[in-house]
């Protein structure tokens, strides 16, 4: 595995800390030299080294810049919040990536945010479509087993436990035993892990990631079965 010398800014925290009670243009655009030096440029190093980890250690995430990282500007065409700008950053780590790849709905991977007080990891698949979640019941209900011990085990990685939204009754048409019926009333599956910011900012930060979507790797490639995959993701 290769070593890299990298670590964020810490100067960002204040960044974003400032950013959320002057969230407006003018102040952006004071300091937008910051944000394209010292932001923008740095996520695309990282998600660079992300990447060679993860070709080195032939683990098949994308660390690609139209995949993996978000525009700091808000859409606030639906939104009755009109701030301009996001208060924290995201990068997104699509496993297999489908055919028609997405960085929501059915998209499963490993995810980095990093936000004042409130950095995590996370891995899963966020908010679903109905045609997913059926598919995933169907085969969940034939190899609940399996699923149960790989959920069980990535949660020791992620030790904040899941935030899967779940349904209040059990969805019908499914048999399965019923230690494992919590499963099948889930919306969404998520897991999640604390960072500290010393941890955020410290040049073990693509060490610490990578360790942490290694650990994801068995969860996420359970979750992504029924997906129509992108064929390059067979190349890794």
């Amino acid at each position: 595995m290769s070593n890299h010398n990298f670590s964020f800014n810490p100067k960002i925290e204040a960044f974003l800390e400032n950013l959320k009670s002057n969230n407006n243009k003018y102040w952006f655009e004071e300091r937008r030299e910051f944000y394209e030096s010292e932001i923008k440029s740095a996520l695309r190093e990282f998600l660079a080294i992300m990447g060679e980890k993860f070709a080195e250690a032939r683990i098949p995430y994308f660390a690609e810049p139209k995949l993996s990282l978000f525009r700091i500007n808000r859409d606030v065409r639906f939104s009755k919040d009109k701030s301009p700008y996001k208060t924290n950053l995201g990068i997104f780590f699509p496993y297999l990536v489908p055919a028609k790849p997405s960085r929501s709905g059915d998209a499963v991977g490993f995810y980095f945010h990093i936000e004042p007080k409130r950095n995590f990891f996370g891995a899963g698949v966020r908010k679903p479509s109905q045609a997913y979640l059926k598919r995933f019941r169907e085969i969940l209900s034939k190899d609940a087993d399996k699923f149960d011990k790989i959920f069980r085990e990535t949660l020791r990685f992620f030790p904040d436990g899941t935030e899967s939204d779940s349904l209040k009754r059990m969805p019908g048409g499914f048999e399965i035993e019923p230690r494992f019926a919590k499963y099948l009333k889930y919306k969404e599956f998520i897991v999640a892990k604390t960072l500290r910011s010393e941890e955020v900012f410290s040049r073990e930060i693509a060490d610490l990631t990578f360790s942490a979507a290694a650990a994801a790797e068995p969860f996420l490639k359970f979750l992504s079965r029924g997906f129509e995959l992108n064929k390059r993701a067979s190349l890794l």
